[in-house]
């Protein structure tokens, strides 16, 4: 059965990146960035923040080519 996680922390954001650049423990270091980065993003963009980007970011370089270039291509190739 899958429960909600709700977090409930006394501390502020800033708290959580203080905790993380202080941390000397490698795990203790990744847990308190976790937390940190989860609470900056949710804070400024809610739910939203939450959703996975995985598949929306392309590596891929921008077209150089207008939209007007683009479909003249291939009428210039042939």
């Amino acid at each position: 059965m899958l429960g909600h996680i709700h977090l409930a922390s006394d501390l502020p954001v800033d708290e959580f990146e203080r905790r993380y650049r202080g941390a000397h423990e490698p795990h203790e270091r990744s847990w308190w960035q976790i937390l940190w980065l989860i609470a900056r993003r949710y804070n400024k963009q809610g739910a939203v923040g939450k959703r996975n980007r995985q598949h929306t970011h392309s590596h891929r370089p921008a077209l150089t080519l207008s939209q007007e270039q683009a479909e003249e291509l291939p009428t210039a190739v042939r």
